[in-house]
């Protein structure tokens, strides 16, 4: 079959290495589709323009996502174009922050429209690679992780309309970041600063922050809240990840780096996404109002917040035979 675009249709799409259980194309609303691969072959005019390696590599792709609009104008590159992209990267994030999945490596990304010459590329550029560490094995995508990710994306459209939430856009970019981050030190340092876009630690340090993630996380799991902290500090001032942490033999020491970079991981997708699916949220998180909210009590924080991460859950499949001894 050919890609699912409509004659005066533009498009943006964005194929993936990934592990899925995908094995028919998924309507996901707004435009959106997640097609599996081998659901598609590409127009043979995509060689031409692609070049052999990279229209291979969008074929061989194993999880495609697609967002497409009727244009007036559909041989036109414009701002539709950009629009389209903008709606399949959110697609996109919301996937990374649906849980652990099987995505690697750098993805494809694509933009064009089926005018009268046929589905035509007319922008193409790779997106930065997502890089998984060792300790917790990835989980294959299914068609719950993409549905919650179309929910997901849908909140990031909204937030990114928002004026008032720049401090929360910013979070969702650097978690971008922190997951193409292959060093230990570097992704804690950046999955800990999407969850201070929420704890907003400006004096306090380590002590403040964990205090603060009590809000979001069981009070007894704070510990490791105070640990990524003193790491991300350190990250940030050029010294020794654990250094004021606990003194430990080499491999222990090793070991908790790895079990600290997957909990700073998995807080930072559960508090965005807790965010980004709970709207009424906003209001206390938007820039004019975070201090306040950090004013209030404890108990009143959490309860406005909801139900807490369980951090000792999501770390429960770490394996440290997984891990590599350097």
């Amino acid at each position: 079959m050919t890609l699912p675009i409509a004659r005066g249709e533009k498009y943006a799409l964005i194929a993936l290495d990934a592990g899925t259980e995908l094995r028919e194309a998924l309507d996901l609303g707004d435009g959106c589709v997640a097609l599996p691969g081998g659901a598609f072959e590409l127009p043979p005019h995509w060689k031409e323009w692609l070049g052999t390696i990279k229209s291979e590599a969008v074929q061989r792709a194993s999880l495609k996502l697609l967002a497409r609009a009727t244009s007036e104008r559909p041989e036109v590159l414009d701002g539709e174009n950009e629009r389209l992209k903008h709606r399949v990267a959110a697609l996109y994030w919301g996937l990374l922050g649906a849980g652990r999945v099987r995505v690697a490596g750098a993805g494809i990304q694509l933009t064009g429209s089926h005018a009268e010459d046929g589905i035509g590329v007319r922008q193409v550029g790779d997106l930065d690679p997502v890089i998984n560490v060792h300790g917790i094995l990835t989980e294959r995508v299914t068609e719950a992780h993409l549905r919650r990710a179309a929910s997901l994306a849908a909140g990031l459209g909204r937030l990114f309309k928002d004026a008032k939430m720049l401090r929360m856009r910013m979070a969702v970019n650097t978690f971008l970041n922190a997951a193409s981050s292959p060093q230990l030190g570097d992704r804690i340092h950046q999955f800990v600063r999407v969850v201070d876009g929420l704890t907003r630690v400006i004096w306090g340090g380590r002590t403040k922050f964990m205090e603060r993630c009590k809000t979001f996380v069981q009070s007894e799991q704070a510990d490791a809240c105070w640990e990524i902290y003193v790491i991300r500090c350190n990250v940030e001032h050029f010294q020794d990840p654990s250094q004021d942490l606990p003194p430990l033999a080499r491999r222990e020491d090793m070991l908790r780096g790895y079990r600290r970079a997957h909990e700073a991981e998995a807080l930072a997708r559960d508090s965005m996404a807790h965010l980004l699916l709970n709207e009424p949220l906003w209001q206390h998180f938007a820039d004019d109002q975070i201090n306040a909210f950090w004013a209030r009590p404890e108990e009143e924080r959490a309860a406005i917040w909801g139900k807490k991460f369980d951090l000792a859950a999501a770390m429960s499949e770490f394996r440290s035979d997984h891990i590599p001894d350097e």
